[in-house]
């Protein structure tokens, strides 16, 4: 990990990265519920509901840099590098049981034939959230190396799995 040499200047990398991955799920969120709502698909629904929780780990990112970027103290005189772990493993744990809720929800659309086919709105919305969550897992990934920040880059990896289970 690169030694916080330039704190400010990672601290609001970092942020800025959060803030519009956080602001891009929103809209993602707003934009799938009403998709779903009017292409009668409860995917796209369901997912719209899985973008608004992927806000959380963005806001563990926005809140987390500020204290894991802190200098040493009295109390800490080794830094507080060790909040970036924490926030790295919470988002991991996040990322785990988004792929255990894709697996169930997975078996249960098995179970039962739609009553109303989804419509083309509900295709285009899931192909724009491909593209929006892949271009942010492309730039995460590219500022987390850059700063060299593994919870930025475990942030990445959270969106390109969105990316993925936004396949229509």
């Amino acid at each position: 990990m690169k030694e916080w040499t330039d704190s400010l200047s990672v601290t609001s990398k970092v942020r800025r990265v959060g803030w519009v991955g956080l602001i891009c799920n929103l809209l993602l969120a707003a934009a799938k519920a009403a998709a779903g709502i009017i292409g009668h698909s409860q995917a796209v629904l369901a997912d719209a509901l899985h973008s608004l929780t992927d806000s959380v780990t963005d806001i563990a990112v926005i809140l987390g840099v500020k204290f894991w970027t802190a200098p040493a103290d009295e109390d800490h005189p080794h830094g507080h590098g060790r909040v970036e772990t924490l926030v790295t493993v919470f988002i991991g744990l996040a990322v785990g049981a988004v792929a255990v809720g894709m697996g169930v929800e997975a078996i249960r659309g098995l179970k039962h034939e739609p009553e109303v086919a989804p419509s083309g709105i509900a295709l285009i919305v899931s192909l724009l959230s491909m593209v929006v969550k892949e271009a942010l897992y492309r730039w995460s990934a590219r500022v987390g190396r850059e700063v060299g920040s593994p919870a930025l880059e475990a942030n990445a990896w959270h969106h390109r799995s969105d990316a993925i289970s936004s396949i229509p």
